[in-house]
């Protein structure tokens, strides 16, 4: 009940309660009076108590209901929750934007040679080439020897 206070529920709310708590008092007192009873007049009070329990579980249903529509948040906090995000978004995009210019221009404004220290490719497959003749030239030398007949 005191979630549906000063709100347009309360009534409702408070006449189901009363009616909760009246329909619960009278169970109580048909299960204590069913004990002196005869077994087929303790079985109809049974099944009229049970019946009794699921009009209080749609009357509790109904006041959880009420009260799940009392504590509705107002569409103006919606919309300004909507607007709070969409802005925080808009400045993560401006700030990622910044970032990314940034680091455009610096790789724009960067030599675009080799560094000191790296030999550059075209230097390193020189120096292959010239290895892989030199290899060459020694391996036609030993056929030219292996060919010519022994000097006596």
């Amino acid at each position: 009940m005191i979630s549906l206070k000063d709100t347009p529920y309360y009534e409702r709310g408070d006449f189901l309660s009363k009616k909760i708590e009246r329909d619960l008092k009278e169970i109580i007192n048909r299960q204590n009076l069913a004990t002196v009873l005869n077994p087929e007049e303790h079985i109809s009070v049974y099944r009229e108590n049970l019946k009794s329990l699921d009009l209080l579980r749609q009357d509790l249903l109904e006041m959880e209901r009420l009260s799940t529509r009392a504590s509705r948040i107002s569409p103006l906090s919606t919309w300004r929750m909507i607007i709070l995000i969409i802005a925080f978004l808009g400045l993560l995009s401006v700030l990622f934007f910044f970032i990314w210019h940034t680091k455009l221009t610096e790789v724009a404004q960067a030599p675009e040679g080799p560094t000191k220290k790296e030999p550059s490719r075209r230097v390193v497959e020189a120096e292959s080439r010239e290895v892989k003749e030199e290899k060459k030239a020694d391996i036609e030398e030993i056929k030219k020897r292996l060919s010519e007949p022994p000097e006596v």
